[in-house]
C-alpha cells in the first residue's frame, strides 16, 4: 500500500469496516475482499465507492483496490479492475465509473 500515508489503526479499521457495511446497505455496492483462487490467501480488496468530493467529473463512482505488496505485479489488480468494470456496468447499472491514483503510481 505504497501510495497510502500509513496503515490504519485497529480502531480506524473497525470504523472503515462499519462505513463499508453502511455503504453496501445504502447503495448496493462497495468493497469486496480479494483472495487467491488456490489457497484463499487474502490479497487485498476491490470494489466501488462513491466519490465524495467535488471535481469536474463528479458525481461518479470510483473503482478502487488495495493489495498486499506481496501480490503486486501478478495481475490481481488488472483482474479486479476488469471484474469491476463488468460488474459496475452490467450488474450494478452504473452510468459512469472513474479510477483515481497518485501521479507517482504508474503501475495503476
Amino acid at each position: 500500500m505504497e501510495y497510502f500515508p500509513a496503515l490504519l489503526s485497529k480502531n480506524h479499521s473497525e470504523r472503515f469496516f462499519e462505513k463499508m457495511k453502511t455503504h453496501f446497505a445504502e447503495f448496493g455496492y462497495g468493497l469486496w475482499a480479494l483472495e487467491t483462487k488456490q489457497t484463499k490467501e487474502w490479497v487485498g480488496f476491490t470494489g466501488f465507492l462513491n466519490v465524495t468530493f467535488y471535481a469536474s467529473f463528479t458525481p461518479a463512482v470510483e473503482i478502487g483496490w488495495k493489495l498486499n505488496s506481496s501480490f503486486w505485479n501478478r495481475g490481481y489488480a488488472t483482474e479486479a479492475a476488469s471484474f469491476c468494470l463488468h460488474c459496475g456496468f452490467e450488474q450494478c447499472k452504473l452510468s459512469k465509473m472513474v479510477l483515481l491514483t497518485s501521479i507517482k503510481n504508474a503501475r495503476s
